[in-house]
């Protein structure tokens, strides 16, 4: 037998052997997901507890527990947790119901990605922090000036990632459009929101934590409640375990809305090679 063959012939069985035991492995990634936080939270525990770190700067994982139970018994915590979801929504759905339109504009025309690439491209790269008491002064401390303020940070991010995803849809698909007579209103409806849903799907998820981010910049520097303020009041008064609380109910929502956006683009998307992928490992 050719050298060759039998080179082909053991690559091909390596290869199917390394197959095997990541699928093998693939049985055990649920368990494998919880190892990195418990690790966390021994490592979290040990240097409290053996004073290495003083409680001071770094309290106990009980006692952040603690006082976490005692915050949720409380109206004002879910009160100002209400505020900082509803901010959210309001400037990330703004900003979404601008963005996909003008992104589809720019991604299939030259004309309109001309003229709004330039300016888009120049306040992109202008940080939100700096912009945001311009914001306070223009709109207030109230909430339209925090629901702008996330709605900015968003919308030009989100804006170029939805261009691109529509700029990368194969001409052939528009060919086809163009031979069964499509006219534009289904050449969006049937051929460019299927063609590119998924990738501005990813992106909006990408962008909602984008979104968090902005947010508590803006409740830090101008606000009465919400998350981000309670971050605030926390560290004037020295209240280092609420601020644990407020940053570990932050972090634990964003892995929420995360999974309820792959959840959907599950259900919405069932022909992306991603959902294919990501089912064929389950």
């Amino acid at each position: 037998m050719p050298e060759s063959k039998v080179w082909v012939r053991g690559s091909q069985h390596q290869v199917g052997w390394i197959a095997w035991e990541l699928r093998r492995l693939d049985r055990f990634r649920w368990p494998a997901a919880l190892v990195l936080p418990l690790i966390v939270f021994a490592l979290w525990w040990y240097l409290t507890a053996s004073g290495r770190i003083e409680r001071f700067f770094l309290p106990s994982p009980f006692d952040t527990i603690k006082t976490g139970w005692e915050m949720v018994r409380t109206a004002e915590f879910w009160h100002d947790l209400t505020v900082t979801v509803g901010r959210i929504f309001g400037g990330f759905v703004i900003a979404a119901a601008l963005a996909i339109p003008c992104g589809i504009a720019m991604g299939r025309s030259r004309f309109f990605n001309a003229v709004l690439l330039p300016p888009i491209s120049f306040v992109r790269f202008v940080p939100m922090p700096a912009v945001i008491p311009l914001m306070i002064l223009w709109y207030g401390s109230g909430e339209w000036g925090k629901v702008m303020i996330i709605c900015l940070g968003v919308f030009f991010q989100l804006v170029l990632m939805v261009a691109d995803a529509v700029a990368y849809i194969p001409e052939a698909y528009y060919e086809i459009a163009a031979s069964v007579g499509a006219d534009a209103w289904q050449r969006l409806r049937l051929f460019t929101l299927p063609a590119a849903g998924p990738e501005i799907w990813d992106s909006l998820r990408i962008n909602f934590g984008l979104a968090w981010a902005t947010l508590i910049f803006a409740e830090i520097l101008g606000a009465t409640s919400g998350l981000g303020y309670l971050i605030v009041r926390s560290q004037r008064y020295l209240l280092i375990e609420s601020i644990f609380v407020a940053v570990l109910f932050i972090g634990t929502l964003g892995i929420i809305t995360d999974r309820l956006f792959d959840k959907i683009y599950r259900v919405w998307f069932p022909w992306s090679a991603q959902v294919r992928r990501r089912e064929t490992q389950l």
